[in-house]
């Protein structure tokens, strides 16, 4: 039989194979029950995501315990922090800073103390809080805090130092750093960044302020190249420095030398040189002028000694009696 041009045996066979298919693709869809199966768990889902990543912030915690207690601190510092950003945890951070710590790194290990103090990895508790504030204290008496200010910048604002990644600045941004030169930049969206170098010192507490509502200027200072020059506050350096600062007025010149105001403007762009004033007939001998100074000195202090005692010569006082006090010294005017 030939039904719709197909023969009735060549139908059925096809048919047949067509409820096969229908019956293996739902046995593969329906459960035991007949109803719908579950399929594999999403990896996405956030429960197993997230205690997935609570599993491994624990081993490579319990790795970075034992690698401190047993000295290598290389290794306690790379584990801590892999647990750190799997899980942010009081105990693991601060453990991550007394490995810092352990390793001299104090600005690191100030710069996280700081961070749990002010809850970033949780809520330390008041014998927590207590350790990690003193853990800052010795930190931070081996490094440099440098309060960063900004003004006209909003939300936007970020600061980063020595070219590395952007942190968000809200007005103001404590920061701990190692001794040495440093590059501070301070930028915002729809904003010309701006930059300073800071010599620092270990112990020292500096405050530098940007406006992001003027445009930068450029300095440049040139000098001898046998002696130090400076921006006072900025950067020091010989041959040559240079600095995009904020519209101000600073003091430039030789390290042990005179120096002179310079201000810069929105946008300016100067180049001192101190050239000439380094020069050995602007500069003398430091040696020869403090001979002379002690000799000068010597000259004053001989006559001023010998006006003195003329002085007393002509003006000795009179001791006069008085009948019922007795023989006292008469007071006399100079």
């Amino acid at each position: 039989m030939n039904i719709l041009g197909v023969s009735t045996a060549s139908g059925v066979s096809r048919l047949g194979i067509l409820l096969i298919v229908v019956v293996a693709v739902g046995g593969a869809v329906a459960g035991p029950s007949g109803t719908l199966a579950q399929g594999p768990v999403d990896a996405a889902d956030p429960e197993p995501a997230q205690a997935d990543r609570e599993t491994r912030a624990r081993t490579t915690f319990e790795l970075g315990v034992a690698a401190y207690r047993g000295g290598r601190l290389d290794d306690a510092v790379e584990a801590l922090r892999e647990s750190l950003a799997l899980s942010p945890r009081v105990t693991t951070a601060f453990n991550l800073a007394l490995a810092l710590a352990q390793m001299g790194r104090d600005a690191a290990a100030a710069t996280i103390a700081a961070d749990l103090l002010r809850g970033e990895y949780g809520s330390p508790d008041d014998e927590q809080r207590e350790r990690v504030g003193a853990l800052l204290a010795t930190a931070e008496a081996k490094a440099v805090r440098l309060t960063v200010v900004v003004t006209g910048a909003g939300d936007s604002a970020w600061v980063r130092v020595d070219g590395g990644p952007r942190e968000a600045l809200r007005d103001e941004r404590t920061l701990w750093l190692a001794q040495g030169a440093h590059a501070i930049e301070v930028g915002a969206s729809g904003v010309a960044s701006q930059r300073s170098t800071l010599a620092l010192v270990n112990g020292e507490r500096r405050r530098l302020a940007f406006d992001l509502r003027q445009a930068p200027g450029l300095l440049v200072v040139t000098g001898p190249a046998e002696r130090p020059i400076e921006i006072v506050d900025v950067l020091r350096g010989r041959g040559r420095i240079e600095a995009t600062l904020a519209p101000g007025t600073y003091q430039v010149g030789l390290v042990e030398g005179p120096h002179r105001s310079v201000v810069i403007e929105p946008g300016d762009s100067k180049h001192i040189s101190l050239l000439d004033a380094s020069s050995p007939a602007a500069v003398p001998d430091r040696r020869r002028r403090r001979r002379w100074g002690i000799a000068l000195g010597v000259v004053v202090v001989a006559a001023a000694a010998l006006g003195l005692g003329f002085g007393l010569a002509r003006r000795q006082p009179e001791v006069e009696g008085d009948p019922h006090l007795g023989v006292f010294e008469a007071l006399t005017h100079w």
